[in-house]
Parts: C-alpha cells; structure tokens; sequence
C-alpha cells in the first residue's frame, strides 16, 4: 500500500495468498455540532471511466456511486473490499489487473455537480490498481502453506488525521520479520505489531 505517491495511485491486494483481501475505509467529514451547515465538506463519491477521471467530468448518465457524505454532524464510512467476487447483489468487483477510478466532483455550493467541483479544485480523486494479472501470479514463487506469521498494519495518512486504513496480510512462516524495515514497507508513520499463529 503506497501512501507517497502524488498521483493518488494506490496498490491493492499486492503479494496476498489467494482469497486474501485489501480493505480500504472511506471515513466521511465529520463535524462538531455548532458548526455552520454552509462550513461543512460534503462528498458524492463515484466509480468512473479513466477519462472521466483525467477531465474531472462525470459524462455517464447514470454513474455507480460509491458513497455519499452528507451528514456532516454524524461519523460516516464505507468499507471496500477488493475482491473479484461480491456475495452482495450488485455490489462492487474488483478484477485483478485492472484499474478503478474514484473522483469526487462535489462543490461547496452543490453536491451533486458533475463537472470540475473538487475534483479540479482540490484534487479530489484515487486510482486503485489492482493486483494481479494471473500471468503474473504464475510468475511468483508458490510456498508451501504452512503455520503463518500474522502482521497487522494500520498506516495514517497525514493530510486528514481522521482517515485511517488497515491492512492484514500473512506471511509464510520462511519470512521471520525481525523489524517492519523487513516487510519491504515505507517507513510512514506505521505501527506493526507481529503475532505466530499456530
């Protein structure tokens, strides 16, 4: 998971065992009451094309949106799992290989805008890049499944303090961390915390 990239390009589901997922916690605006109504961020998140993404302008008439923040008093979120297969009747899939566009073009003045909003103004926008292409799984070295070492990780982004991600991810007992500099994990403001499980 990079949190350096100025592109607001994200890696998910990167060297995870098979039916082992990324998650990743949209945690909406939230406000202390007293605040005035006209002061409060408001967001209508979407699902677009990579060209929607690059213009800021959302063209299709019926966009998949992927959440709404609009109560400003109340703490929001919405939970992604980066799955190929949702139980969930019309709920998101993500394919390996592929990637999503997730814009926000939102103004102070109106919500449901379609065009430039944050997007343009404060570039309200994310790729994630899902992992991995079969190909390139055939090219990863496959260990046997043995008792693993579990590593939790939670890494804080440091623009908004209130946004939080989690990632779990299992290692092979063959990899001993001894240190998180051994989990190939940019050094972010990040708390690990390691467990044998049996």
């Amino acid at each position: 998971f990079r949190i350096d990239n100025t592109d607001h390009i994200i890696d998910v589901n990167k060297g995870n065992i098979p039916f082992e997922y990324d998650q990743v916690n949209i945690i909406c605006p939230v406000y202390m009451p007293g605040t005035h109504e006209e002061d409060a961020e408001k967001y209508i998140i979407y699902n677009v094309s990579k060209e929607e993404y690059d213009t800021c302008r959302i063209t299709n008439p019926n966009p998949r949106i992927i959440a709404i923040c609009d109560k400003p008093y109340k703490l929001m979120y919405f939970t992604i799992t980066f799955r190929s297969f949702t139980p969930q009747p019309g709920g998101l899939e993500f394919q390996p290989g592929q990637d999503y566009y997730f814009i926000s073009t939102s103004s102070k003045d109106d919500l449901h805008r379609r065009i430039g909003g944050r997007c343009s103004t404060h570039n309200m926008k994310v790729v994630f890049k899902v992992c991995c292409r079969p190909e390139d799984l055939n090219n990863q070295t496959v260990l046997n499944r043995q008792p693993s070492t579990t590593v939790s990780t939670t890494v804080r982004t440091t623009p908004a303090p209130s946004t939080t991600t989690s990632i779990t991810t299992q290692l092979p007992t063959t990899v001993k961390p001894t240190s998180y500099k051994d989990l190939d994990v940019p050094n972010y403001n990040i708390k690990s915390t390691t467990k044998k499980t049996k």
